[in-house]
């Protein structure tokens, strides 16, 4: 009339918050009192799952178990005479899946894939099975260089964990332009077209030159030479007007720009003087 006793193990044993990551072995093992009549059968159950019973007919039971979600586990043992040890339950929850983790930059680099400014990167986690426990916080970038690795991870409450890795171009330094003309003084006001080559350079040490464009001005917006780059020529008209006692002046500028978007610009002027020698 003595009623068994059915423990239960359970392999690799839950976290802390009662959550596995992996596939478990599930062993129920049974006992009669001394002197009784013995175990009969082990019956378990995951209704969750299924509603059909399992029955083992010994006194040991071992049961690998693999689906993920929260189940619930019905177990029971009974000896020769139909004494059982009681139903009894245990919630087994698995989630083997890692999270989903996103990371946003901000602001978005642009088409060349640079930033010319401090970088933001967040990040995100989804988990449809036992929740996200942590992600990695905002991470601000204001280091300057290219190829920077930004790692971020996400772990869910069952100790999944996913990583993901962002690379940022951060070029926030204006290229380095310089720009000479040669003659920089018209002094023969003949009303001739003059000669004056353009040299210059531009050097940027990251993001590298997208391009360079040139703009010439001329005080009295006659003359409206093109160029193209450095080393080239162009033709200054060499007059200026009698009651134009400062000068004719020709501004030409250089207007770089880096993969990352930032500017500079150089200029340097052609004058056509004042003849002091003429009343």
């Amino acid at each position: 009339t003595i009623s068994p006793t059915i423990q239960i193990s359970i392999q690799p044993q839950a976290n802390q918050a009662d959550w596995h990551n992996s596939d478990i072995t599930i062993t129920l093992t049974a006992q009669d009192n001394e002197g009784g009549s013995g175990i009969r059968e082990i019956v378990y159950s995951l209704p969750y799952i299924g509603a059909e019973s399992n029955f083992v007919e010994n006194n040991q039971a071992v049961i690998s178990f693999s689906t993920e979600g929260i189940n619930l586990f019905h177990y029971v043992a009974l000896d020769m005479e139909g004494n059982d040890s009681g139903q009894k339950s245990i919630e087994i929850n698995l989630d083997k899946t890692p999270p989903v983790i996103t990371a946003t930059v901000t602001p978005e680099p642009n088409q060349a894939d640079w930033h010319n400014s401090n970088v933001t990167v967040s990040f995100t986690a989804t988990d449809s099975l036992s929740g996200v426990k942590s992600v990695t916080s905002p991470v601000t970038v204001t280091t300057q260089g290219d190829s920077q690795v930004i790692n971020g991870e996400a772990q869910d409450v069952a100790d999944n964990k996913a990583t993901i890795q962002t690379t940022l171009n951060i070029d926030k330094t204006s290229p380095l332009v310089t720009i000479t003309a040669n003659p920089s003084v018209l002094w023969s006001p003949d009303n001739k077209m003059v000669d004056v080559v353009i040299n210059g350079e531009v050097t940027d040490n990251l993001s590298g030159i997208e391009s360079l464009t040139f703009k010439v001005t001329d005080e009295y917006e006659k003359v409206q030479p093109t160029l193209t780059d450095f080393g080239s020529t162009i033709k200054l008209e060499a007059s200026r007007d009698g009651s134009d006692k400062d000068g004719r002046t020709y501004t030409i500028s250089a207007t770089a720009k880096d993969k990352a978007g930032n500017e500079s610009i150089a200029s340097v002027t052609v004058t056509v003087p004042h003849d002091q020698g003429k009343k």
